[in-house]
């Protein structure tokens, strides 16, 4: 049996859709925005890119051959700094170890989750990203100070990254990406013959203004993390003005069948940098929300999945989608409870008095 989608639409900072039976009553969140809903405004689809692609995030350090522990280089790193003038939250951002190709087009990428969160780097501030493998991850931060002489905090300074480790041997590289997939900034080492690796040192990378975000190889020094010592002249990119909110086009079917799968699509766009987009998740058996941070595609588009074993036996499906441009002033809410958005306005003011309380 099928069971038609009735569609919500929330313009621009969130789209929310709602799976239903035809019996199925409105949820209260459902009911309030009925008044206002709107189509979304008109635009091209797939969107242009954005604007602006200011390199706000940069790598200015990699440390691939570190002290040993157990046989095992256990104090990898790569250092980040804020080049911008406003605060960044780094729950915003994502790292990607790049193996690529001669001309240094990325081949692959794998993506190594930060553990640490609640990171924020203030104007100017670097994040020391330590590369932890299965043999090292019991080490401890005072560990990592001992190795390198420093005072890093975790959570402030220092931010746990599980990984399978650097190569010594051959070219690789990072590349910082917002949470939604756009790069920011991109860096390599062991690159034109450049034996970076085969050194007890730190691969220093000059700070840029392109748009492409490429820290290019400036040598090589004593590891020094949380200095960032090619930066330190670096003049702070200012932060781009408030824009518009994100746009959201969701293209997902119009029924489902309980018991199936279904693949939900969405197109976003900003007229910035846009940071973040998430879906929530919840059904009349699961009635807590839970978020997931989406990627976009090689060709820009947003996609989830939901397993036969997510739909089988439910009656309706709850699935708000949420665009996020941006609050540097604090991290990213992390309220699973807060229930479907009653009106754009309401969600905004309460991410607003989230963000304001932690600070």
């Amino acid at each position: 049996m099928s069971v038609t989608l009735r569609r919500l639409a929330v313009a621009s900072l969130v789209a929310a859709v709602t799976l239903a039976g035809p019996q199925a009553q409105a949820t209260e969140g459902a009911a309030a925005t009925a008044a206002s809903a709107a189509p979304l405004p008109t635009v091209v689809w797939p969107p242009p890119e954005p604007e602006r692609y200011d390199p706000v995030l940069q790598i200015s350090e990699i440390v691939a051959n570190s002290p040993n522990y157990d046989g095992t280089d256990a104090f990898e790193y790569v250092e980040v700094r804020n080049a911008s003038d406003g605060a960044l939250a780094w729950d915003d951002f994502r790292i990607r170890y790049v193996y690529p190709l001669a001309d240094l087009n990325p081949i692959s990428t794998v993506e190594w989750p930060t553990t640490t969160q609640d990171i924020v780097l203030a104007p100017g501030a670097t994040l020391v990203l330590w590369i932890r493998s299965e043999a090292t991850r019991g080490l401890s931060v005072a560990d990592f100070n001992a190795a390198y002489g420093t005072a890093l905090v975790e959570g402030e300074t220092l931010g746990m990254v599980d990984a399978s480790g650097l190569s010594n041997s051959v070219m690789r590289g990072f590349e910082i990406l917002t949470d939604s997939g756009i790069q920011a900034a991109r860096a390599y080492y062991n690159e034109d013959g450049n034996a970076d690796a085969a050194h007890l040192a730190g691969v220093q990378y000059a700070p840029t203004e392109d748009a492409g975000g490429i820290n290019a190889r400036e040598g090589l020094a004593a590891p020094s993390p949380g200095v960032a010592a090619t930066h330190a002249d670096a003049a702070l990119i200012a932060t781009a003005p408030q824009g518009r909110e994100p746009r959201l086009r969701d293209e997902s079917p119009t029924q489902f069948t309980p018991g199936t799968t279904l693949d939900l699509e969405a197109w976003a766009n900003d007229d910035g940098l846009l940071h973040s987009v998430e879906i929530e998740v919840w059904n009349n058996r699961d009635t807590a929300p839970v978020r997931h941070s989406l990627t976009k595609d090689e060709i820009g588009k947003f996609r989830f999945h939901l397993s036969g074993a997510d739909t089988v036996g439910r009656e309706s499906l709850h699935l708000p989608l949420h665009g996020d441009g941006g609050q540097p002033s604090a991290p990213r809410t992390r309220d699973h409870r807060d229930t479907c958005t009653r009106t754009r306005g309401l969600a905004h003011r309460r991410r607003t008095q989230r963000s304001a309380a932690r600070r």
